[in-house]
């Protein structure tokens, strides 16, 4: 007759722990590699369909905006509106969308995005340059800028400027951060 020694219950209730730990910590680490997508200028500018910037055109109403645009709203005014999409990313990069409205409707939407290093910048700069050049042709480069002069899809006069990145404070977490900004607004005739 076989006797099978059994383990003291301790070392069984630890080494089942450990395992249950093991398992948790595994998916845990699976989900967070699926967090989030990486960004890329494409998807920060989503012009589906025809519209100038992210579902919208130069010249629609704040009610347009306000219903098209999916980021979180941080920010209402009757002539400005700000969204924002959170650091839930990998690389704790987030940006901030600012709608500003005339008496003829949207007139100005400024970009800002904040990214920890200067080279996921500088990647982003092209990307969007890549994006806008393909669209509008070849930009007029400037000192620390690019720009584009355009039609936009409702008829409108519009001029795009796309910066190089600059360091600043984040404003949120008040650490070192590399700033893009791209400005899409109603040419003054």
């Amino acid at each position: 007759m076989n006797l099978v020694k059994r383990p003291s219950g301790i070392k069984t209730l630890v080494k089942a722990n450990a395992l249950s730990l093991l398992i948790s910590l595994g998916s845990i680490l699976i989900s967070c590699s699926h967090e989030s997508t990486e960004i890329t200028a494409e998807i920060i500018h989503d012009a589906s369909e025809g519209n100038d910037f992210r579902g919208v055109n130069i010249g629609d109403p704040p009610s347009k905006v306000s219903s098209t645009e999916m980021a979180t709203s941080v920010y209402s005014m009757p002539d400005e509106l700000i969204y924002r999409i959170g650091a839930g990313r990998k690389d704790s990069t987030w940006y901030e969308i600012n709608y500003g409205f005339a008496d003829n409707g949207l007139n100005n939407i400024e970009l800002s995005v904040f990214l920890w290093s200067q080279s996921k910048a500088l990647d982003l700069r092209n990307e969007f340059r890549a994006l806008y050049s393909e669209r509008y042709g070849e930009c007029r480069i400037h000192d620390e800028f690019c720009s584009w002069s355009t039609i936009t899809a409702n008829g409108k006069d519009a001029v795009i400027y796309l910066t190089d990145p600059i360091t600043i404070k984040d404003p949120v977490t008040t650490t070192d951060k590399c700033k893009l900004v791209i400005q899409f607004r109603e040419a003054s005739r």
